[in-house]
């Protein structure tokens, strides 16, 4: 599962699955408290779209998604849909184009991924949808028709449009790995270098600052390992004891209050070992307990959510605090439990996607069980306590 959003109280889910509660849910569905729903208008055998989701988004009641599809409901739709008021429409884009990558603002929409062109409109990795019709963000970022470079990340900061990804340029103009779009133009930014795998893959943004991270040394000429911040004027490193940063790559970020949570691949932040999940005070970097193992090239934390002062932490790992917890763990008072206990803890398979929506934390990723139950690539957890999973979703292999 790519994508799991809360607006108004309801969770939508998209990636590759066929189907919800048990009912057939073509890729996209939502939950509330009536239960799993499709998406799209019924009654008939065509809800969602024919292929993987990547992203969701909304704009008041609309509800937009992104992915690998060629037709939403019974309607040719290609990458981009809209569902307003139960029926689908599609915003012009053929299926040469792949936004992997939404956010929105206002009546706003922007698209973020490695296209070139958004219906007739030549924009380049980037584009913007007022309601009715695309508009490119200056000359763009990276190159046209490059399928080297692209937008991976993006959000909004204090009114502007961070985009982070892979590329060389913005604007036309010398930018690695990150810009800032403030409506009319690009300011270019230097994240890292180009190539070699280094990039920004992860942001979250707080009242006050602006997170990003990745694989990266610098942001404009400060020395930042793989995370750095931005307060609207200048950016810092998130320095420890001894260095400053983590080790290996960054691919989730939590703000908290005056704290951030972060997640990778590290085994080291800020001269101190600490592997896999961190946070850092605003002063120093810290371990949560024992925190999760173990140490392996295969391990690391891909996804966080918080409820009610608890955080949830997903990715590959096996323990938590020293005690067995498969892919999933919770931090609570200062000390980690596993989610169930005996055969009903954790999940079999990689945890990619956390929300938490009032008393269910939801969970999406490359697992076959939840617990002991069958429940291909999405489960449910009721918090705090009670170990019931849903029947979830079976995905196109079924």
């Amino acid at each position: 599962m790519e994508a799991l959003i809360v607006e108004n109280k309801t969770l939508y889910a998209g990636g590759g699955f066929r189907y919800a509660g048990g009912a057939p849910a073509d890729f996209v569905a939502r939950y509330d408290a009536h239960g799993w729903s499709a998406l799209g208008p019924p009654p008939g055998p065509k809800n969602g779209v024919n292929g993987a989701v990547l992203d969701i988004t909304s704009i008041g009641e609309d509800i937009y998604l992104c992915g690998r599809f060629t037709q939403a409901g019974a309607d040719t739709i290609s990458n981009i849909a809209r569902l307003r008021a139960g029926a689908w429409t599609g915003l012009g884009i053929d299926n040469e184009q792949l936004a992997t990558n939404l956010v929105s603002t206002g009546n706003e929409l922007y698209a973020g991924g490695a296209f070139w062109r958004m219906g007739t409109v030549i924009a380049n990795k980037v584009a913007r949808w007022d309601g009715s019709e695309w508009h490119a963000l200056g000359s763009g970022i990276g190159v046209p028709n490059s399928l080297n470079d692209g937008v991976a990340v993006m959000v909004m900061f204090k009114g502007e449009l961070y985009a982070g990804g892979s590329f060389f340029q913005a604007g036309g103009v010398p930018a690695r790995n990150l810009a800032r779009w403030n409506g009319s133009s690009w300011t270019p930014l230097s994240v890292g270098s180009f190539g070699n795998a280094q990039g920004v893959y992860a942001m979250a943004a707080s009242a006050s600052h602006l997170y990003i991270g990745g694989i990266f040394s610098s942001v404009e000429g400060v020395a930042a390992r793989n995370i750095a911040r931005f307060d609207g004027t200048s950016w810092s490193s998130l320095a420890g004891t001894t260095a400053q940063g983590v080790n290996a790559s960054v691919s989730t970020i939590l703000p908290s209050g005056n704290a951030v949570y972060v997640g990778g691949s590290f085994t080291e932040a800020g001269g101190s070992a600490i592997s896999y999940l961190a946070q850092w005070d605003g002063n120093e970097w810290h371990a949560l307990g024992a925190g999760v193992g173990p140490a392996s090239t295969q391990s690391r934390v891909t996804a966080l959510a918080q409820s009610n002062g608890v955080l949830y932490v997903g990715g590959s790992f096996a323990n938590a605090g020293g005690g067995p917890a498969n892919n999933l763990a919770r931090w609570s008072a200062g000390g980690w439990q596993s989610v169930g206990v005996g055969i009903e803890n954790g999940l079999d398979g990689t945890v990619m996607a956390l929300a938490a929506l009032g008393t269910t934390l939801h969970v999406g990723g490359g697992f076959i069980h939840a617990g002991s139950r069958l429940s291909t690539g999405y489960a449910q957890w009721i918090i705090p306590e009670a170990p019931i999973f849903d029947s979830g979703f079976e995905d196109t292999a079924q």
